[in-house]
């Protein structure tokens, strides 16, 4: 299914002007078919549309435009990732770390349904990563996002 720029603005939240300057500057791609010229569009998948509000969220928490795209850029969101969420066989949690020199390193942990998630334990997860000390750990719960974007496609479906 094929999502052009007016579907995305209404079902992400993005201004339209917004969304077509972070096209512009390569921020987000779509991935479906890229506009080539009078007459023809950009079109967006589902995960273009997880990604993009996944951008916004990390935007509008204060992180650069810069930083966010190298995230993104990584790939982590996939639609394997996606196809394990539906099934149910698991939970991710997105994991973005950034160190003093604003390398992203990235880091994508799942959590069994059954598992209970109590407090994160930083010292375990840094020896666990083996990473040197970083600034800050931003944790980006997908399946909401996720499950957010996926009734505002399906309430957009129903109402157009």
């Amino acid at each position: 299914m094929g999502f052009k720029a007016a579907d995305v603005v209404k079902i992400t939240g993005v201004k339209r002007t917004r969304l077509q300057q972070w096209l512009e500057r390569g921020y987000i791609h779509p991935s479906i078919q890229v506009a080539s010229g009078h007459g023809t569009r950009n079109i967006y998948n589902k995960i273009d549309l997880y990604n993009i509000a996944i951008f916004k969220k990390i935007t509008e928490s204060g992180f650069s435009r810069e930083l966010a795209s190298k995230f993104i850029s990584m790939g982590v969101i996939t639609a394997e990732q996606v196809d394990k969420h539906e099934t149910g066989e698991d939970l991710a949690l997105f994991m973005l770390f950034m160190r003093r020199d604003d390398e992203v390193k990235s880091r994508l942990m799942y959590y069994d349904k059954e598992d209970e998630v109590g407090v994160l334990d930083i010292r375990h997860l840094m020896g666990e990563l083996k990473m040197e000390a970083f600034d800050d750990i931003y944790i980006i719960n997908f399946p909401l996002i996720k499950d957010q974007i996926d009734q505002r496609i399906e309430n957009y479906m129903l109402t157009g």
